[in-house]
Parts: structure tokens; sequence; C-alpha cells
């Protein structure tokens, strides 16, 4: 009889489960923007693409180490900042 309760906890517990994982997949698959095609003024096409989040953390995008694409799997190949700000140009 103990293994029958525990197997219907068990499987409630599953099934209230299932909807919050859902959700945050669905949260997680529209925080990317899409970017529809367009033209350049120079005449070339650009396809269309998803982007990072723009959330103004210069780490917390695609094209930084050792952040990963999901869409194309792509690794970063920009250096991480140690203050999460853009890097500045040095004038020489």
């Amino acid at each position: 009889m103990r293994s029958k309760n525990t197997f219907l906890f068990t499987f409630f517990i599953v099934i209230q489960l299932i909807p919050i994982c859902t959700l945050d997949s669905v949260v997680e698959a529209k925080s990317y923007p899409r970017v529809n095609g367009y033209m350049k003024n120079n005449g070339a096409y650009v396809s269309q693409y998803n982007r990072s989040k723009g959330d103004k953390n210069y780490n917390n995008n695609w094209s930084v180490k050792p952040n990963i694409n999901p869409y194309k799997g792509n690794a970063g190949s920009r250096q991480p900042t140690w203050n999460n700000r853009r890097p500045t140009r040095r004038p020489y």
C-alpha cells in the first residue's frame, strides 16, 4: 500500500511541474527578439536573425566568451570585461 501512495504522490508532483517547465521554455523562447530581414543602403540584403536580449549588459551577449549562440551554435569570440561595460578604445 505504501508504494502505491508513493507512486501517486510522485505522479501528482510531476503533473504539477509540467506546466511550470513548459511556461519557462516559452518565456525563454520569447526573450530573444527576432529581427526581420532588411535591405541596406548599399543594396545588400540582410536576412532575418535572432539577437540577444537588450539588457545593456556587455557580458550577456552571444559574441562574448564563453557564451554560445543557441540558434547557430557559434561560440563567442570577444573577451569579457571585468566591469560589464563595452571596452573603450585607447587613442594612440
